[in-house]
């Protein structure tokens, strides 16, 4: 499940403390303070609405002599440790800071704050392992301790990028993958890379922009089992999330349906689904025996209120979207959503509308729905 910080304007002042202060997301602040020169304004616009793409392609359009300004860095840096690309982020932080900028004031952390939460994030992440290819770039940069589930799961990564090609065709984004042995860890490290606790007691990874992590062990203890196809529908799924994330933009998280969302990424890791898949079937059914489906609104906007059922459904509702078409069309889609919006671009993309997909769904196991 991916984080989303979209919902969560009145932490405006939200921050993690490991040792030093996590990052204090752009989109939960109050506006900049201190004003930039005339031709960085759009930039500082674009970090205010959380569109850090955006402000980082404004960035490189800048003449070099802009682009060199400590503003113009402390803004670059902060879009890409926004993107989860805290390494990258690094040597424009500290140019905003060798230039003396602080920053925008008021709630916007300084660059040297911020180079503490890229210095926490690079101490407690795990040892590199290696870079995965797509040709000649990086398609998958994996940290790992080496346990027998990461040798299993990355392993495996080589597949999951042929998946990622058949759906979003070469030159593929490079995503980090972050494995933990330890919940604690993986807790910490989570909270200082997203500035949100984790909510979920189920939640073991997440899938985000330019990022996957995953913990092989639950909360409650229990472990992934080494060798296991769940395991590796489980990485497949944050891998997915963190494709769509990262080919949609900065907007992604804060308006795709839920059932969309999460059955999105279930659509990539179609290739070991099948034991889920039966599992939602189980589910759906046994949920028909006692009461009534979740509605359409419930899926959409409220999904993990209630996790079983709402997974179940949206493994299914886009299981049948997708069948019988070429995987490609995934990424299709998410053009055609990102330009006209999500549910018109199911007309536009699959010829149906969601709530017709619900309705099919939902009749497999309520007849008289």
């Amino acid at each position: 499940m991916p984080v989303n910080f979209g919902d969560l304007t009145a932490r405006a002042q939200m921050c993690v403390q490991r040792n030093v202060l996590a990052l204090a997301v752009c989109s939960f602040m109050a506006g900049p303070v201190l004003a930039v020169s005339s031709s960085l304004e759009p930039l500082q616009t674009s970090l205010y609405k959380a569109h850090y793409a955006i402000a980082i392609e404004q960035y490189a359009r800048l003449p070099d002599v802009e682009r060199s300004s400590p503003e113009a860095s402390y803004i670059k840096g902060y879009a890409l440790l926004q993107r989860h690309q805290f390494e990258q982020a690094r040597p424009y932080l500290e140019a905003a800071h060798r230039g003396s900028y602080e920053g925008f004031g008021g709630n916007w952390p300084s660059p040297a704050v911020l180079l503490q939460s890229v210095n926490y994030l690079q101490r407690s992440r795990p040892p590199f392992v290696c870079d995965y290819l797509d040709g000649r770039a990086v398609a998958v940069r994996l940290y790992a301790k080496p346990t027998p589930w990461t040798k299993h799961v990355s392993a495996a990564i080589p597949r999951f990028i042929e998946r990622a090609e058949s759906i979003f065709g070469k030159d593929l984004p490079t995503i980090s993958f972050y494995f933990f042995d330890n919940y604690a860890d993986f807790g910490h490290f989570f909270e200082s890379l997203f500035s949100q606790s984790i909510v979920h007691m189920w939640q073991d990874g997440t899938g985000n922009t330019n990022v996957v992590t995953f913990c092989e062990t639950s909360k409650d203890g229990t472990r992934h089992a080494p060798g296991s196809d769940w395991s590796l529908a489980c990485v497949l799924h944050e891998y997915g999330h963190a494709l769509c994330t990262t080919y949609f933009g900065d907007d992604y998280l804060r308006i795709v349906p839920n059932w969309l969302n999460e059955g999105m990424a279930d659509g990539i890791a179609l290739p070991y689904m099948q034991p889920s898949i039966e599992s939602a079937e189980r589910q759906l059914k046994q949920r028909a025996e006692k009461q009534g489906p979740p509605s359409y609104e419930d899926l959409c906007t409220g999904l993990y209120r209630d996790p079983e059922s709402g997974y179940a459904f949206a493994r299914l509702m886009c299981l049948e979207l997708l069948k019988g078409k070429d995987p490609s069309v995934i990424r299709t889609y998410l053009a055609q959503a990102k330009a006209n919006g999500f549910e018109p671009a199911l007309i536009s993309t699959f010829g149906v509308r969601g709530s017709d997909v619900y309705r099919s769904v939902a009749r497999r196991f309520w007849p008289n729905f």
